[in-house]
């Protein structure tokens, strides 16, 4: 528990970085489990101060052991993270091929979580330098970077930040970036639009031209032919999930004032995205595509305005016809059966958005009573 002890221990652990990916792959690990240990020490500390509860727990050091680390740390994640393979430009599988950049990326994110400003402060010139480059790699390092300091703890200078590069995240999506690219870069707009949607919704005249861009980075890739549809690559598979988690949060980035919300907008367009993505999930038989785009459906409808009414009473319509049809489909019983709960989920949401609107919801509800009995019994 002294920095002279974590300094023999940083020079032992240290030796293991350049040895080959899986050496690096665990002593990055180290470092990460060490930021996670000290997290939760904070926490159990704080938490009994405030509660006035005895602590017999460990009192966290000061400095900590990961802050006492991160100064040498930082440029050796960071040197993970930009030293990708060009020629790799597949999606990553985490599960099967884990690399050094993404063990990197998490520790960075976890030191982020307990030093957001010393952390932050380094990494603000390394995003823009990579940002500014043309090579798809240094964009990709970039778009990482961005993704550790894009979660907790949220700060509006790291908000302002980010917003200053959404742009270029944006371009980063488009159907002609390579797979690896697109994939990064959706599934980190995906959390920005959760965790800082005010990057969206305050956005001024760039809020409908956001969306729009996002949406005109989706539509082309779904115009696939049939053999295409039947066997859904993994890269597209992924990119497709990112594209129901955007439909989610997007769907939520108006929570605060729903009145304000310019969903009713891409309410119809994001719908047709929905009926894609669902039915590949079906023609694949993929439990994840099923789930994650009924469950954007979900976040669509429940986050609605009332006037959007009447394409929820189609909507209605159409999903309690789907739902009467799945038992014929040609699917194994256990698809069927994710398919015919996810449909359920979408009309639960349903009647929950249209029991808040006493007068006009009423009517619709009455209008599909006897066929929604009939069906589920």
């Amino acid at each position: 528990q002294t920095p002279v002890f974590m300094e023999i221990i940083a020079r032992y652990v240290g030796n293991g970085f350049y040895i080959d990916h899986s050496y690096a792959n665990i002593c990055i690990y180290f470092w990460y489990n060490v930021a996670c240990f000290e997290q939760n020490l904070i926490e159990r500390y704080l938490n009994s101060k405030k509660t006035n509860q005895p602590y017999n727990g460990i009192i966290p050091l000061n400095p900590l052991l990961s802050a006492t680390a991160s100064s040498f740390l930082m440029p050796i994640l960071v040197d993970f993270i930009e030293k990708i393979d060009e020629k790799n430009t597949s999606v990553d599988d985490v599960q099967q091929n884990p690399e050094p950049y993404m063990y990197s990326t998490m520790t960075i994110a976890a030191l982020y979580r307990l030093n957001p400003p010393v952390i932050f402060e380094y990494l603000k010139d390394k995003i823009n330098e990579n940002m500014s480059k043309d090579k798809w790699t240094n964009i990709h390092a970039g778009i990482q970077m961005i993704y550790a300091i894009a979660g907790e703890p949220l700060s509006d200078n790291v908000g302002i930040f980010i917003a200053h590069h959404f742009e270029t995240l944006l371009l980063a999506t488009k159907p002609n970036q390579v797979p690896r690219l697109r994939e990064t870069a959706l599934f980190v707009i995906s959390l920005i639009i959760k965790n800082y949607p005010k990057i969206i919704t305050q956005a001024g005249e760039f809020t409908d031209k956001r969306i729009n861009d996002i949406i005109d980075s989706i539509e082309p890739t779904l115009q696939l032919n049939d053999e295409e549809k039947n066997n859904i690559s993994y890269d597209n598979r992924q990119i497709f999930i990112r594209y129901s988690n955007i439909i989610s949060n997007l769907s939520y980035a108006w929570k605060a004032n729903m009145y304000e919300s310019h969903l009713d907008i891409f309410f119809d367009k994001f719908y047709l995205i929905y009926g894609s993505l669902f039915n590949f999930g079906i023609i694949n038989g993929d439990h994840m595509l099923i789930r994650e785009s009924g469950s954007a459906l979900d976040c669509l409808i429940f986050n609605s305005t009332p006037k959007n009414l009447n394409k929820i009473d189609l909507l209605y319509s159409q999903t309690l016809e789907m739902l009467s049809k799945s038992k014929k489909f040609y699917c194994s019983q256990e698809i069927i059966f994710m398919i015919q709960s996810s449909l359920c989920s979408n009309i639960k949401t349903i009647l929950l958005k249209l029991k808040n609107n006493p007068s006009k919801g009423k009517e619709i509800i009455s209008k599909y009573v006897e066929q929604t009995l009939s069906i589920f019994y």
